[in-house]
């Protein structure tokens, strides 16, 4: 009886050990190739930048991009649904990029949630006021997958791509 117990219980195991390795990776992800994007201002590095890339051959429902490092770089991720890989399928896409300006009178998540709601109110209309005023860090036209004029091609083997948002001022 005992013996039996623990021959279920492994089984048992087994099986939620062979449900949990399996990938969630969906039946039609494309194949993906390495791609490093670097966004920089003149010759200086952007950090934070979010970067999406919409491809324009298909119709797909995938997400290609990510936000750059330190150094303006990022490795090109690609998502659909709650699978992610890295790399991006082959393809012509339109790219947005998008950053928010640190604004003076910008506060923490932690110190937000530690205010009354006046003090809220108050805040929201300082800081409204200042992100009307601030100066974009990306050029607008960037920012939209409608007005975007930055294209790119992916080929086959991959690529590093640079993007220098002063030609687009």
């Amino acid at each position: 009886m005992r013996f039996t117990f623990y021959c279920w219980v492994c089984i048992l195991l087994f099986v939620v050990m062979m449900g949990c390795s399996q990938s969630n990776k969906p039946k039609d992800f494309p194949n993906l190739v390495p791609v490093k994007i670097t966004v920089i201002d003149g010759t200086t590095p952007i950090e934070g930048v979010s970067v999406v890339l919409m491809q324009t051959d298909t119709g797909t429902s995938l997400v290609a991009g990510g936000n750059t490092d330190k150094a303006g770089v990022l490795n090109v991720t690609t998502s659909q649904a709650t699978y992610q890989a890295k790399g991006c399928p082959v393809g012509k896409y339109k790219v947005t990029l998008s950053k928010s300006p640190k604004l003076p009178s910008e506060k923490t998540r932690e110190e937000i949630n530690q205010m009354t709601p006046e003090e809220t109110d108050a805040y929201t209309k300082i800081i409204t006021k200042e992100a009307k005023q601030a100066k974009p860090i990306i050029p607008p036209s960037l920012s939209s997958i409608t007005t975007t004029k930055l294209e790119v091609e992916i080929p086959s083997g991959g690529t590093e791509i640079t993007i220098n948002i002063n030609e687009y001022w």
